[in-house]
């Protein structure tokens, strides 16, 4: 009896809600789901990966160095035996990354969210080698030649629908590590990302070719998911 009754309550809801077959929801609804509780700020999700990269080792592997109260503040590749030691990034090794958009906050632009890996941290050899960065924003070289944190995309790209990319390679000699020691402890890497606030905007419909058969004028609307339309007019087929 509970069950049956319940569900009256369910489809009166309904009724409710989506008034007309294929109509939208009404305005009172929208604005309830997108409602943003106070003091809670709204959040993007991005998952990032960080691999090795050897021109001469198809599995290279990051070594992790000078580490003090069980944390590392270095780290380099070790491309194997007579390839790199592991103690610093050779001219022939560097480090690839990778993004994706895992999740937003109800209430964000999907398509407006876009992402770029601002700034990494650094320490070079005496070398001094001149490292490039082409990533899905940003083709641009820099010379480490002090330890710190460097700038690497300048540009953010779109994350919503497609994947981010960036490759850091040497371009001279000379050996460096990924720096997160001081003056840059715990922020020896930065993103950005930036978004807006809204509601994402209906594709503009598109009206197919119209044809006359059995007294009737039919064509096809595309583009018009959870939309209304009225046709009115006084045409008569005879």
């Amino acid at each position: 009896v509970v069950t049956l009754g319940a569900s009256f309550v369910r489809l009166g809801l309904a009724l409710l809600v989506l008034p007309t077959p294929g109509g939208a929801s009404p305005a009172w609804l929208s604005a309830l789901v997108r409602l943003k509780p106070p003091l809670v700020p709204l959040s993007v999700v991005v998952a990032v990966t960080m691999t090795p990269y050897s021109a001469s080792n198809a599995t290279p592997a990051f070594t992790l160095l000078d580490i003090i109260g069980g944390i590392p503040t270095h780290m380099a590749v070790d491309s194997g035996l007579n390839n790199g030691d592991g103690n610093w990034v050779d001219p022939f090794e560097g480090a690839d990354f990778s993004a994706s958009l895992v999740s937003a906050s109800s209430g964000i632009l999907t398509n407006s969210i876009q992402f770029g890996i601002t700034g990494a941290g650094f320490r070079s050899d005496q070398g001094y080698p001149m490292i490039g960065w082409t990533s899905s924003g940003t083709n641009s070289s820099f010379m480490p030649t002090n330890d710190g944190l460097y700038t690497l995309d300048t540009t953010l790209t779109p994350l919503a629908g497609t994947n981010y990319s960036g490759h850091l390679r040497s371009v001279t000699s000379g050996l460096y590590q990924f720096n997160d020691a001081s003056p840059i402890t715990g922020q020896s890497i930065t993103f950005g990302v930036t978004f807006d606030e809204g509601i994402q905007p209906a594709a503009a419909p598109i009206v197919g070719t119209i044809l006359f058969s059995n007294k009737q004028f039919q064509f096809s609307i595309n583009g018009t998911t959870g939309a209304n339309y009225v046709i009115d007019g006084g045409l008569t087929a005879r």
